[in-house]
């Protein structure tokens, strides 16, 4: 394939917002919060550790970035409750990334239906 032929995913993310789980750590979500906020998303960053969450942030918005944060336990079920709850209150999520070091599938399977449907709510 040709560079003319490629598409850039990355081309219609600009103003959009995502939730990231995970971000606190040295792995996969700490890097994505980066790529996706150098690319003009509104990242907002999720773990258990509120003062990595802060210098994240912080690092994210010094690079020209927009971010927050909101601490969460993808292992609590009630955690998760009230960071969606607070998150989509405010928020419209369009991506959301769980890179959660913890895999529980029924957390996972909370947080993703929580979403769902309050973003389909949001858009009725």
């Amino acid at each position: 394939m040709n560079s003319m032929n490629k598409i850039n995913i990355f081309n219609d993310l600009q103003g959009k917002t995502a939730l990231i789980t995970g971000a606190s750590s040295e792995g996969v979500g700490k890097q994505i919060a980066h790529i996706l906020s150098q690319y003009g998303v509104k990242v907002i960053i999720s773990s258990r550790r509120e003062e990595r969450l802060k210098q994240l942030t912080s690092n994210i918005i010094k690079n020209g970035g927009v971010a927050s944060y909101v601490v969460i336990d993808m292992a609590d079920k009630h955690s998760i409750d009230r960071a969606f709850d607070t998150v989509l209150a405010e928020e419209t999520i369009e991506i959301f990334v769980n890179a959660g070091a913890v895999w529980l599938p029924s957390s996972l399977a909370h947080s993703t239906s929580k979403l769902t449907s309050s973003s389909l709510n949001l858009k009725n």
